[in-house]
């Protein structure tokens, strides 16, 4: 019979033997396999080869005139600025990655929500009020309960091919995505919160709200009528 000490210390000694043979077999499977070394003409083991690292040769890529180059930024997801959706610029789209739809379209109003009393907006923006930067639009007034917003546009705003942008186009925005909710992005906002929108003019858009709402702020982007 083995004494307590001594059948402890052997239990020890075996488990320590079998770590010690795990390891090396683990050791020994992620180990690289050894390359096969030719025999040379004297009978020795010839020299390791030595394998060249091919240099990768700088595309060259045709001059484009600039008034010929979209330049395009990226926004979410994108791995290491690569762009693999640069065809669809589409924001209201679900369900994908868009690149570069805020240099396509903009909104009649931009918002900075990290805006302070010291600082609204970039000190670029000559008109900036609590974080509302107008772009599109020049400004909004409301109704006395709320429940009627009166944009006004900015004017001299041309489409890519030169047609100015008019209420009518926010016209058409707004009716398509009410029209089109839940299905498109943003949609169920404007489902939600506008009862109707009409152009008073070429330049003047009102909205009708569903209900009193002084934080609407129209912030979409727009597409053409």
């Amino acid at each position: 019979m083995l004494s307590r000490r001594k059948a402890l210390a052997l239990i020890l000694g075996n488990l320590g033997a079998s770590l010690l043979v795990s390891a090396c077999s683990v050791a020994a499977r992620l180990a690289p396999a050894p390359s096969p070394i030719a025999p040379s003409s004297a009978g020795g083991p010839a020299p390791a080869a030595t394998v060249a690292t091919p240099r990768i040769r700088p595309v060259e890529l045709p001059a484009v005139p600039r008034a010929r180059t979209f330049v395009s930024v990226g926004v979410g997801g994108e791995a290491f600025g690569q762009f693999n959706d640069v065809e669809l610029q589409n924001p209201f789209l679900p369900g994908i990655t868009r690149s570069g739809y805020q240099v396509v379209m903009e909104p009649l109003f931009y918002y900075n929500p990290y805006h302070t009393a010291s600082v609204c907006g970039p000190a670029s923006v000559p008109v900036c009020n609590n974080g509302e930067i107008p772009w599109l639009a020049t400004n909004y007034s409301y109704n006395a309960d709320f429940t009627k917003v009166i944009v006004n546009l900015r004017q001299g705003v041309l489409w890519s091919d030169g047609t100015p942008f008019t209420s009518h186009d926010v016209v058409f925005t707004v009716d398509m995505l009410r029209n089109n909710a839940p299905d498109l992005r943003w949609s169920i906002d404007m489902s939600q919160w506008v009862r109707d929108v009409v152009a008073l003019d070429d330049f003047t858009v009102a909205f009708t709200l569903t209900r009193p709402n002084p934080r609407f702020i129209f912030s979409y982007f727009m597409f053409r009528e």
